[in-house]
């Protein structure tokens, strides 16, 4: 047997309402409920449509910068730094740059030269 329990309020009255089923009632509806279930799978959900380009922006100016991992040095050793001064950087470091977009890191890449010209290679997404 299921019984169901629901409260019932009419203006200042409440009552419990319990209402029993017994269960050779509900198992021609319980065998049909699993068989639709079992049998038909959930539609696959479509895949997000791709985002189309606002042509509102095509003259906005953002700011990139790359930048590459700092080091650290004590305060009196950049008193002491002077034009000329080498710093020296970890291989690794010099390698990955982080690009960033209005100062938001959005990716990384790595340093090189095309057409002579200074330029970064992007080779991964930042996941924020």
């Amino acid at each position: 047997m299921l019984v169901v329990a629901l409260d019932a309020t009419l203006g200042d009255c409440r009552e419990q309402i319990q209402i029993g089923f017994p269960f050779a009632a509900l198992e021609p509806l319980l065998r049909r409920l699993a068989a639709e279930t079992t049998a038909a799978p959930a539609p696959e959900p479509e895949p997000p449509a791709p985002c189309a380009w606002n042509p509102s922006f095509d003259e906005v100016s953002i700011q990139v910068t790359g930048t590459w991992r700092g080091w650290e040095v004590a305060a009196r050793e950049v008193l002491n730094l002077k034009v000329g001064d080498v710093l020296r950087m970890d291989s690794a470091d010099a390698r990955q740059v982080e690009v960033r977009l209005e100062g938001r890191p959005k990716f990384r890449g790595r340093p090189g030269l095309v057409a002579g010209n200074w330029a970064v290679e992007l080779t991964e997404v930042v996941k924020h």
